[in-house]
């Protein structure tokens, strides 16, 4: 990966998780002095959460989520993954996630879906963030 793209990642990164502090979430960037495998952003208070943001001209929500979930079955199993993505000159940053429906049907196993939606529905989803006093 060449320098560009690296700093293009790091700008990325960096929206993500202002984003995410906006919403008054405590938030971090990656360290890889961390481990081999970290998520790009750490949020704070919820560790099962694994984020992977990735921005780009052809940027492919379910390709980054297919390398979020092989990383967090490395690097923290048991971790949700979730692909963050923007393509280049888009506004808005989409959130892409899998979701498990059980089915009420007896002997029928739970249906998994890809879901798609814009980071702020997403983060709807997500527990208030934690108050420190």
């Amino acid at each position: 990966m060449g320098l560009a793209q690296r700093q293009k990642g790091k700008r990325g990164e960096r929206e993500v998780a202002s984003i995410f502090r906006a919403a008054g979430y405590t938030v971090r960037r990656g360290q890889q002095a961390d481990g081999p495998v970290v998520p790009d952003i750490v949020v704070d208070g919820m560790p099962w959460l694994w984020v992977e943001i990735g921005h780009g001209a052809k940027m492919d929500g379910r390709r980054k989520l297919a390398q979020a979930q092989r990383d967090a079955c490395i690097g923290r199993p048991g971790a949700i993954p979730v692909a963050i993505t923007k393509r280049d000159r888009e506004r808005k940053w989409t959130a892409t996630w899998t979701q498990y429906l059980r089915l009420e049907t007896p002997g029928c196993r739970p249906a998994a879906i890809v879901v798609q939606a814009d980071l702020a529905d997403f983060m709807s989803l997500l527990p208030p963030p934690e108050v420190t006093p």
